[in-house]
């Protein structure tokens, strides 16, 4: 069984910059109309990010293998599901359920929020 290839505009950033440098490897032969093909693709796939909204249980079971930002720990952390219903978060030091995570009113993002403006230090 074959995989379906994904559209180019369903591509994440990493993916059409993976595409791109791996075919670069491949042939220097890249046109400039090629180039700036690939440039336009991956903007538009960073314009079409979703908001980086703190994630809820059903959000982190489908990103399961994906590095999530934990904001109360203050570190990245794999997804992975040990059984169906529970949800963990993994570092290289220990686990941790996401449930827990939640339930004490911590927050996991799909990026590292960004400062706001008045809450920059120094």
């Amino acid at each position: 069984m074959t995989k379906e290839a994904k559209p180019m505009s369903a591509l994440k950033p990493c993916e059409l910059a993976h595409i791109f440098e791996r075919s670069r490897l491949i042939s220097d032969n890249f046109t400039e109309e090629a180039v700036t093909a690939a440039c336009v693709a991956a903007l538009g796939a960073l314009r079409a990010q979703p908001a980086n909204e703190p994630l809820t249980p059903e959000e982190l079971r489908e990103r399961r293998g994906e590095r999530m930002w934990v904001e109360t720990m203050q570190e990245w952390r794999m997804v992975y599901i040990v059984v169906e219903k529970d949800v963990r978060l993994y570092s290289s030091l220990n686990t941790i359920s996401a449930k827990h995570v939640l339930y004490n009113e911590g927050r996991v993002y799909r990026r590292k929020p960004e400062e706001e403006k008045g809450n920059r230090p120094g």
